[in-house]
């Protein structure tokens, strides 16, 4: 029996799955021929399952879990909204049935005013696009733009879109939008805001009041960046600074499409630094200038992670990964405001370029302060699962005083690592 090769066991499971997936497929097929017509819902899956599935991986594994064991009843998972609440389509009589597995809990019909927050949209201003997330939107692009006749529309994947609109006519789109069966969801573009006050000295001293200020041991070599890159989004770099001394960085532009970095090589200690074009019209354009604004929030806060404060004059403590390289991307907006970004719609094309030039880690110290899960937050989340290997840290925002629901977008994605501050206002730090 030894000498035997034999059947693998990982091989049997596979068939015996296939084999399962086949008759699910003929029951599947044997059900549509029912005159019944599918339809979408947002759905409340039950809690429970959703904790069960965690633990055996993140993200849309729970997603493609539930999809394959509901397929019978013909159920499609088209996307996530919050608090455990999917946009799923399937046919009414299914649903019903469902609503006794003990997996869905309650469902409603996807109607207009479930796809978009009006009040929210009523309140604010200086708007200039909707991004929008529709089925196929690839083959109903044309039918969707004849329906909205005038406006202009930008697509940025195989389901996300952008309208371009202004105050006086954001709700009237919307509104169109809404009555569109193949758009799920829909949001209003925000100006990202630079976050991360006080974060260096929580950092560097550690612990409340009183106490004796701490360092962190940098000796060990995983604990010093070497051999690590460090990609970080934000205002711009002061690369003339003596914590970035290596000469002048390469200088590229991110368009429509990610960047290909596998065979960059550069000497510099950054990389290369990466200014941003972004449409905010049909017509019109910002693009960043390969510069910090006068705020320095971007410098700040790569010489908090990557700084090497041993080629300084002053004597100051050194930063978390002396040793590491950067990748920069600029998305200082040309602005009276320093605190406002400008994060690309696309923000894939952005870890996709990090990813490329060998980095793993994305540092994003900016944020929306509005507790939604937003196109940022779904984008770091399915970029994270499609590359487990890679972290993305995200600040919880500078509003934690406000208490419930003060974490803001894209720190409200799953498969992040956001980071809040333990002191939270500028006393905390007097007797540090």
């Amino acid at each position: 029996i030894k000498s035997k090769k034999q059947f693998p066991t990982s091989r049997l499971i596979q068939i015996i799955r296939a084999s399962i997936r086949e008759n699910e497929d003929n029951l599947v097929e044997k059900k549509n021929n029912q005159n019944s017509i599918k339809k979408c819902f947002v759905a409340d899956v039950d809690k429970q399952l959703i904790l069960y599935n965690v633990k055996e991986y993140l993200g849309r594994q729970i997603v493609n879990d539930l999809s394959h064991r509901l397929k019978i009843y013909h159920y499609d998972i088209i996307g996530y909204l919050h608090h455990h609440k999917y946009i799923v389509c399937s046919k009414e009589e299914y649903m019903e049935q469902l609503l006794g597995s003990g997996i869905i809990i309650q469902y409603i019909p996807l109607q207009e005013n479930v796809k978009y927050n009006l009040k929210k949209l009523e309140k604010s201003t200086h708007v200039t696009k909707l991004s929008f997330l529709a089925i196929n939107l690839g083959s109903e692009i044309q039918s969707i733009r004849q329906q909205l006749q005038d406006i202009e529309i930008k697509v940025i994947s195989d389901r996300h879109g952008v309208a371009f609109v202004n105050d006086d006519n954001k709700l009237a789109v919307a509104k169109k939008l809404a009555q569109i069966g193949v758009v799920y969801h829909i949001e209003s573009g925000k100006n990202a805001k630079t976050q991360a006050h006080f974060a260096r000295k929580v950092i560097w001293q550690g612990g409340g009041e009183h106490q004796e200020p701490k360092t962190i041991n940098t000796s060990l070599g995983w604990a010093n960046g070497q051999n690590e890159i460090i990609t970080i989004g934000d205002t711009g770099l002061d690369y003339n600074h003596c914590m970035f001394v290596g000469g002048v960085p390469p200088r590229l532009l991110l368009e429509d499409e990610s960047l290909d970095l596998s065979n960059w090589e550069s000497d510099s200690r950054v990389i290369s630094y990466i200014a941003v074009k972004e449409w905010i019209s049909s017509f019109r354009y910002v693009m960043t200038d390969y510069e910090d604004n006068p705020d320095g929030h971007g410098s700040h806060v790569m010489g908090i992670a990557a700084g090497d404060f041993s080629q300084c004059s002053d004597d100051l403590s050194n930063s978390i990964a002396p040793l590491s390289k950067i990748l920069v991307f600029d998305f200082g907006a040309p602005s009276d405001d320093p605190s406002n970004l400008i994060v690309p719609e696309n923000l894939h094309n952005v870890l996709e370029t990090s990813y490329s030039s060998g980095s793993r880690i994305f540092s994003a110290s900016w944020g929306m302060n509005d507790a939604e899960y937003t196109m940022t937050s779904l984008q770091m989340d399915e970029f994270v699962h499609d590359h487990d290997d890679y972290v993305i840290l995200v600040a919880n925002g500078n509003t934690g005083t406000d208490g419930y629901y003060s974490v803001g977008s894209p720190a409200t994605a799953k498969n992040i690592i956001s980071v809040g501050a333990s002191l939270g206002s500028h006393e905390s730090f007097l007797h540090m």
